[in-house]
């Protein structure tokens, strides 16, 4: 199993620590993965994961990923609704997807 296949297998466990981990090795290596598209779209996975947690720490790994590619990053828009915290992003996907 490569590198990636063993990220984005960790995306998709129960395990919340998994989780953490497989984030932020897709945070700290994104440049170096050789499917771009895939690790996309395990960060947005990641945005709507369960536990705030790892949407907040998905939400940074766009804006620390992508800062100098995304054109258009709205502040994030903090809401609590039924006692679950939502962070809501808009971005233009980088031209890298094109």
């Amino acid at each position: 199993m490569t590198f990636q296949e063993e990220i984005h297998r960790k995306t998709r466990s129960d395990k919340l620590e998994e989780r953490k981990v497989a984030l932020e090795l897709l945070r700290n290596n994104f440049i170096h993965l050789p499917d771009k598209k895939q690790a996309w779209e395990d960060i947005i996975f990641f945005s709507q994961d369960k536990h705030y947690d790892v949407r907040w720490r998905a939400a940074d790994a766009i804006v620390t990923t992508f800062s100098g590619s995304v054109l258009q990053i709205m502040t994030f828009i903090y809401f609590q609704s039924q006692n679950i915290f939502h962070v809501w992003i808009k971005f233009r996907k980088p031209d890298m997807f094109k």
